[in-house]
């Protein structure tokens, strides 16, 4: 119940969907842990049997300090990279997976 009173969302005209949360509700902000996992903001595309593909915006983004295990664990192969304070993480079937963090390119904008 505390989510329900606590947690609204709008769909702005451009069609971007914003959350907006009141306490005892609080998001994370860009690149927030907890217990050593990242539980900031975070965009997921790809599901059981494809590709899996994970953006989220980490201030300073260093790979080697990230942890996402469901990339390691759920798929046979996973690579990572960061682009302009974004962190890229892809698993699923080798080729395809080098070449979505080979050839994504990240843009962000004000």
């Amino acid at each position: 119940m505390l989510w329900a009173r606590g947690l609204r969302g709008r769909v702005t005209k451009g069609g971007y969907l914003v959350l907006d949360a009141r306490p005892p509700v609080r998001l994370a902000g860009p690149g927030e842990t907890f217990r050593g996992e990242q539980v900031g903001p975070q965009l997921w595309f790809g599901g059981p049997g494809e590709t899996l593909l994970v953006l989220a915006p980490v201030p300073g983004c260093d790979v080697a300090s990230i942890e996402l295990p469901v990339i390691e664990q759920r798929r046979r192969f996973s690579a990572e990279t960061c682009q302009d304070d974004v962190y890229v993480a892809a698993s699923g079937e080798r080729g395809h997976v080098e070449r979505t963090v080979a050839e994504m390119i990240v843009r962000r904008t004000a």
